[in-house]
């Protein structure tokens, strides 16, 4: 939610800084592309920390570099679970608002 505020804030600065459209949507193509870029690499970064579930937790003799300390591979998984629930619940939230503004009228601006 921080970085959403502080995207926001840098577009709105970059629409009012600069009054020629092309450089407006040239920001907001840079910063799509950067979005779509960082969910990619969640997910492939997700399929690839859960793909080895339960890694091998001291070297073996016959290939000592296929291992991973038992911390830091449950730090990752545990990240990733913290990623994936405040994700869906603002996905969550976002829907329930959107239902509560389709279903009522208190959030309308009164006619005049």
């Amino acid at each position: 939610m921080l970085y959403t505020n502080y995207r926001n804030r840098k577009l709105s600065m970059y629409v009012t800084e600069f009054s020629n459209r092309n450089i407006q949507r040239t920001f907001q193509a840079v910063d799509g592309v950067l979005s779509l870029f960082l969910i990619c690499w969640q997910a492939v970064g997700a399929y690839w920390t859960l793909g080895v579930w339960k890694p091998h937790a001291e070297p073996p003799l016959h290939d000592p570099d296929n291992w991973c300390h038992q911390g830091l591979y449950m730090f990752a998984v545990i990240q990733l679970a913290i990623s994936a629930v405040v994700v869906s619940g603002r996905i969550l939230f976002q829907f329930c608002l959107m239902i509560c503004f389709s279903c009522t009228d208190l959030f309308e601006s009164p006619e005049i």
